[in-house]
Formats: structure tokens, C-alpha cells, sequence
């Protein structure tokens, strides 16, 4: 009696079955894997989205602007004086932005004013649709409050070089020169000009190298180094 061996059909089937369920379940895994990563990345755009926009917001308090549409690439639309609205698409989402103040912001900067607050709390809302058909947000808040300090002029430029270049026609009175390890000053109440023959060494009647401190007097606008060198308050 001849015995075949081999698989039967039943355990065809089964096997048939088992694989096919097997890859069934490894292709919902896959979708299921591929719909969270898109969920993930959708959240990571709209938070970068917002943090742009509020980003924008700041700088332009800072600067004392009010925000000019396209803010962060959205273009927004005024709904009042405290609420904007615009949205911006990637290959997956369409995001809707709402941008709030809680009050109207005073964008401009008052000269006249040393103390120019501007304060405001403003708000960056996004939302959108995500791949898995859920609504999904991103709510950002920030205190904004920038003073204005008194603005400081800056010192006038010196009305006169003080340290001897032989390149001014007059130096005044206190204006200095090194020479080696020795400081000259000119002392003379008048000034001294420029020339080679008014160099210190050539003209002791005006020059007249440190040995201490000059009088107050005799250092004029100037005030010259001390002998080393070194700057005199």
C-alpha cells in the first residue's frame, strides 16, 4: 500500500488563513504607526507655527510697530483692533490661527513721553483637523510689557584733539604727547600750533614735560596723563 505525503488541503487553508491575517494585522500596525507620526508632526508645525506668530508679536512691541500681515507666513485678516485670523496648509493640515490682545495695543511711540509703556497679554490659538479625523489645538499666552527708559544723549565729541599728532592747526592748552617714557603737556594759555618747530622738544616755553600733576589751570580742556601714562580722572 502506497502512502503519499505532503500537506492536506485543510492545512493549506490554515495556513492560508494564519497569513493572511498575520499580514492584515501587520498592515493595520503600519497604518496605525504611519497615523501617529503624522498626528506627532502636525503637532510639532502647529506649535512652531504659533511660537512664530507670537515671536513676531513681541518684536514688533519691541520696536514699537504694529504687526504687519504675513505674520510667520500667515496671512491674517482684522476682525477688530485685538483679533486677527488667517491660516496656512502643509502637505497634510490645514491650520486655522486666531491671534488676540487683550486690549488694543498703543503701537506708537511717544517722543514726547520718557515713560512709553506698552502692555498687553496676547494670545496664539491653532487649531486643526488631524489625520485621525480628531480636532486638535495648540494655545499659546504671553505677557508683553516693554518701557520705554529715558533715552541718554551720548557725550559731545571733543572740540578739540588733545593728544599733539602735528596734524591740528592749534592745540589747546593741556593738550599732551609721549615721548619715550616722558608725557609733555602744553602749557601755554593760548594754545600751541602746529610745526615742527613747535614740537615739545624744540619749544620748552610752551611744552613742558611732567614731572606730577599739571594745575588745573595748566591742564585746560585736556587734562592731560599722569607721567607714567596713565589717564588722570
Amino acid at each position: 500500500m502506497n502512502k503519499h505525503s505532503g500537506f492536506s488541503l485543510i492545512e493549506i487553508l490554515i495556513s492560508v488563513i494564519l497569513l493572511g491575517v498575520t499580514a492584515l494585522g501587520l498592515a493595520k500596525f503600519n497604518a496605525i504607526q504611519t497615523l501617529g507620526t503624522t498626528v506627532a508632526k502636525d503637532q510639532q508645525y502647529a506649535t512652531r507655527l504659533a511660537e512664530g506668530l507670537l515671536e513676531e508679536v513681541k518684536q514688533s512691541a519691541r520696536i514699537r510697530q504694529a504687526p504687519v500681515s504675513p505674520l510667520n507666513g500667515v496671512a491674517l485678516s482684522t476682525v477688530s483692533g485685538t483679533e486677527f485670523t488667517g491660516s496656512k496648509s502643509n502637505s497634510t493640515s490645514t491650520f486655522n490661527v486666531n491671534v488676540k490682545y487683550s486690549v488694543a495695543p498703543d503701537w506708537i511711540d511717544d517722543a514726547a513721553t520718557t515713560d512709553d509703556t506698552i502692555a498687553f497679554k496676547a494670545q496664539v490659538h491653532v487649531n486643526w483637523v488631524s489625520a485621525d479625523g480628531k480636532t486638535q489645538n495648540v494655545v499659546l499666552v504671553n505677557d508683553i510689557n516693554y518701557v520705554k527708559s529715558a533715552d541718554t544723549a551720548a557725550p559731545a565729541m571733543p572740540s578739540s584733539v588733545c593728544r599733539w599728532d602735528n596734524a591740528q592747526a592749534l592745540y589747546p592748552q593741556g593738550s599732551w604727547t609721549i615721548k619715550g617714557t616722558e608725557v609733555f603737556f602744553c602749557y601755554k594759555a593760548g594754545g600751541c600750533a602746529k610745526g615742527a618747530h613747535n614740537h615739545p622738544n624744540a619749544k620748552p616755553d610752551e611744552w613742558k614735560a611732567m614731572t606730577g600733576n599739571p594745575t588745573p589751570a595748566q591742564g585746560g580742556v585736556c587734562n592731560p596723563p599722569n607721567p607714567d601714562g596713565s589717564p588722570r580722572p
